[in-house]
């Protein structure tokens, strides 16, 4: 059993893509809306497919951005830290 932690989009929140790759989240629970810029939202949509290890997330954006893995880990890092502060993610270890 693998001790990585795995990220997954809350089952409390909806998401909603707009036309220019950004995205609104509603918490159903706290009735609070957030916003995503275009790298955010592509991580969120991962995050909404199923469980993903935070390597995948970075790969994603390196991928999809051009952006360098060093850049890369430190925004999924960052973006992962506020989704899970504020109930939009959880994490799971296995």
């Amino acid at each position: 059993m693998s001790d990585t932690p795995q990220f997954q989009a809350s089952d409390r929140v909806v998401a909603t893509d707009l036309p220019d790759g950004t995205a609104v989240l509603l918490h159903l629970d706290t009735k609070f809306y957030y916003t995503l810029n275009t790298t955010a939202a592509r991580v969120f949509r991962v995050l909404q497919a199923g469980k993903a290890p935070r390597a995948t997330l970075t790969a994603t954006l390196v991928a999809q951005f051009a952006c360098t893995e060093a850049d890369a880990e430190r925004d999924v890092a960052a973006l992962l830290d506020d989704l899970i502060a504020d109930a939009l993610v959880v994490v799971s270890h296995g």
